[in-house]
């Protein structure tokens, strides 16, 4: 399991790997939520985590992955 922890500005999007494989996604701006948490599949993740690396989104570092 891990978590991926985009960021870009105030931006954020934020995503949980789950035991089964699927994934859990949610964003906002800030430290507020703006969009409700959702669960996609692996694949659909990888790709949102790739389009939004690419539009200069930067992973951050938390705590919890040191």
């Amino acid at each position: 399991m891990q978590t991926v922890h985009l960021k870009k500005s105030h931006d954020f999007a934020i995503f949980i790997e789950n035991p089964g494989g699927s994934w859990f996604e949610v964003s906002g701006k800030g430290r507020v939520a703006l969009t409700p948490g959702r669960y996609i599949s692996a694949f659909d993740a990888k790709e949102k985590i790739q389009r939004l690396r690419s539009m200069g989104y930067k992973r951050q570092q938390l705590a919890s992955d040191s």
